[in-house]
């Protein structure tokens, strides 16, 4: 039975309908919703075509003699869990992906106490081959760093993945900071829309603005796109406006905070 601790986006999203249908799968409800909004424009629309059973922090979920308790930690990805395993008076702790170093990261120090010794720990890799005395820039850090990095520059163009949260978090930080007209692109808002963060987006605040890319401009009168369209419409039109009176495109620089 697959446990999935966090978004793998192509993977699961093309992968994930393929499993037998009497084989359960356990899935985070957000994650779910969040894969859907991210592939809303492609033709599958992301839908999952077979159920899958909510996950939720700290909510365990038994089978038989199998006990497994997700824990919230601090990745990217949004609403990713590590699992504990307890079954035949063993404890086997799966940590996924996690890191310590954004918004979330002082939930780890809890979450470790509140699971105890275990017997197992199957833990992730991603930084192993990194040195140990490389500094890992916090969010807060990157905030720092990009206000330092764009101070003399008017307009900044962000490329930044539109599932990392607490990326967009950050980059709100900047614009509030700065003083700078935050513009989400269409897709951005539909991640937003699933989140439960009190996130700062077109339809909750006055201070945000969105924008269709091209693509999305030639599918805008087809029926099946237009519900995640039509809402945006009135602030698409402010956009246009914005961005001619603040001369956009004479004064654009562009920053890469994938990299970070």
């Amino acid at each position: 039975m697959p446990y999935l601790c966090h978004i793998f986006i192509l993977t699961i999203a093309g992968r994930i309908n393929e499993v037998l249908p009497e084989i359960p799968v356990y899935f985070s409800n957000i994650a779910k919703q969040i894969i859907e909004n991210v592939f809303c424009f492609s033709k599958t629309k992301g839908k999952f075509t077979r159920d899958t059973t909510d996950l939720k922090d700290g909510v365990p979920v038994t089978i038989k003699d199998i006990k497994v308790t997700p824990f919230v930690v601090d990745h990217s990805a949004y609403n990713a869990y590590m699992l504990l395993v307890e079954t035949e008076g063993k404890k086997i702790l799966f940590t996924g992906d996690f890191r310590n170093h954004s918004y979330k990261g002082k939930l780890l120090p809890r979450t470790l106490k509140k699971i105890g010794k275990v017997d197992i720990c199957i833990c992730e890799g991603t930084t192993f081959s990194r040195p140990r005395e490389e500094h890992q820039m916090t969010e807060q850090e990157l905030v720092n760093e990009i206000i330092e990095q764009t101070k003399d520059h008017f307009q900044i163009l962000c490329l930044t993945s539109t599932t990392n949260v607490d990326r967009i978090v950050t980059l709100q930080k900047v614009a509030n900071r700065t003083h700078r007209t935050f513009i989400h692109d269409l897709l951005l808002e539909q991640v937003l829309k699933a989140v439960t963060q009190k996130i700062p987006n077109a339809l909750n605040s006055n201070k945000i603005y969105v924008y269709m890319s091209t693509y999305l401009y030639w599918l805008r009168n087809k029926p099946e796109y237009r519900q995640f369209i039509e809402p945006y419409e009135s602030r698409m039109k402010l956009t246009g406006r914005k961005l001619r009176e603040r001369k956009f495109y004479n004064e654009c620089s562009c920053i890469n905070v994938k990299r970070y």
